[in-house]
């Protein structure tokens, strides 16, 4: 009768964790590429504009002139960051900047949809503007 070891015999596929299984087919979608556009953004425009405060350090020292300022505007048209480019100092730039802040913009767009803007322009002081 032969029970020795001849080796011939049925495969089973285990059921054991780790026996090896062909791994699942996985679905794969083409993603179609994403539309450029290459329409350069507009400007924001202002909606709304705060009057900074002239302080009493500059009307005492009699200082007047513009302060430039570097904005960046969301796609909501709020003012996200704010730079001085240019001051003038006698706490003239941190009174610009708090008015600055405040602006409220058009946003810039491009495509029809709104996009981040940047928008630069100055803040006139002198003794007569101030409050």
């Amino acid at each position: 009768m032969g029970n020795g070891s001849g080796g011939g015999g049925v495969a089973v596929a285990s059921s054991r964790p780790g026996a090896a299984h062909p791994a699942p087919a996985r679905k794969v979608t083409a993603t179609a590429p994403k539309p450029t556009c290459s329409e350069k953004p507009s400007k924001p425009r202002p909606k709304k504009t705060v009057h900074p405060e002239y302080t009493a350090a500059a009307a005492q020292a009699e200082i007047e002139g513009p302060v430039r300022i570097e904005v960046t505007i969301d796609e909501k048209g709020k003012v996200t960051q704010a730079r001085i480019v240019k001051g003038l100092g006698y706490g003239l730039d941190e009174s610009a900047l708090a008015a600055a802040k405040q602006f409220l913009f058009e946003p810039s767009t491009a495509c029809g949809k709104p996009v981040v803007g940047h928008a630069t322009f100055q803040l006139r002081f002198a003794p007569s503007l101030g409050s």
